[in-house]
């Protein structure tokens, strides 16, 4: 079941973030959350015209609430998808043995993935936070994962592409993210790609995968 969020919870959020996070890894928070919503704004409605039109079970949809809840997920799946970077590795580690949150010893030795993937556990003890989806988001933001939905897409991007970010090429991968979020996503899994080898890190052992279902999907969706 998703989150019943107060009014103000999103500002909550911010707030414990502001205190918890140092101020570089804050401003990359917000800024994630910023460019995630612009994503929202742009795509949210394509979005559901789509899902209405697929609707291949008659099940009645409720635009305005399917905005809703998609809105609360973005935001705090854009602001919490870092939160595991407040503890340190080994207290990741440890708090991975001691609730036997599955890693492979792959993920359990690479720092630059292992937030992502353990933020869902730390997010529902520390916040009470129990939504799925947005465990989903946060898991998939480092290294993608199989079955990218439209919030998983928006969060990965985001996160690749907020305003503090810069890299040659961004400003091409911002125009084309406010155009076609699919193809965006493509070149953005790309530049991912070649940035993870051109610093001699290694590479997970799904990224393949990912990456073909990436164009796999893309080319299904453009037929």
């Amino acid at each position: 079941m998703p989150i019943k969020l107060k009014n103000n919870f999103i500002v909550e959020i911010k707030n414990y973030l502001k205190e918890k996070m140092d101020n570089q890894l804050y401003l990359h928070s917000i800024g994630t959350y910023d460019y995630s919503l612009t994503l929202l704004n742009i795509h949210l409605d394509y979005y559901l015209n789509n899902l209405c039109s697929n609707n291949r079970n008659n099940i009645r949809i409720n635009k305005l609430n399917k905005k809703k809840k998609i809105y609360n997920q973005v935001s705090i799946a854009s602001l919490l998808h870092d939160y595991g970077k407040i503890y340190t590795y080994e207290e990741m580690i440890k708090i991975a043995n001691e609730n036997n949150i599955l890693l492979s010893s792959f993920e359990k030795e690479n720092r630059q993935i292992i937030h992502g993937l353990i933020a869902p556990y730390l997010i529902s003890k520390d916040l009470n936070i129990k939504d799925k989806q947005i465990y989903k988001a946060i898991r998939s933001h480092t290294i993608g994962s199989n079955k990218m939905g439209f919030i998983d897409k928006i969060i990965y991007i985001a996160d690749k592409l907020e305003v503090n970010r810069n890299f040659e090429g961004i400003e091409n991968l911002r125009k084309l993210s406010y155009k076609n979020l699919d193809l965006c996503l493509l070149e953005v899994y790309k530049s991912n790609i070649i940035y993870v080898i051109s610093k001699n890190y290694l590479l997970h052992p799904n990224t393949s995968k990912i990456w073909n279902n990436i164009c796999g999907g893309l080319k299904n969706a453009t037929k």
